[in-house]
């Protein structure tokens, strides 16, 4: 019979969400109004797409068009060989439109 592997604490799912917080923060002053190139139509080939950022400086973005699971484009994220840590491809936008409605 397998051994059963209790589930991840729910902290340890977090911290690499919470690595992203300080990013997202800094880019807060240039948030979007509105998500923008969520399916990564438009952009230059090998480099983040327009209107997305990476988290951490240890990763980088990089658009492409081969092995994509569905559509023209999607992204790779590359870690830099010396580079620790979580990074994730993010967009900050304003909240406005989606104030006190469920999103």
């Amino acid at each position: 019979m397998a051994e059963l592997v209790p589930p991840p604490e729910p902290h340890n799912l977090l911290r690499p969400l919470l690595a992203c917080l300080p990013t997202a923060l800094a880019a807060a002053d240039e948030a979007l109004p509105a998500p923008v190139n969520l399916g990564f139509e438009t952009g230059t080939l090998g480099v983040a797409p327009p209107g997305w950022a990476v988290s951490s400086g240890g990763m980088e973005a990089a658009l492409m068009e081969d092995g994509c699971p569905e559509g023209i484009h999607c992204v790779r994220l590359i870690r830099r060989e010396s580079s620790p840590g979580a990074g994730a491809l993010v967009q900050v936008i304003r909240a406005d439109a989606y104030r006190a409605k469920r999103v």
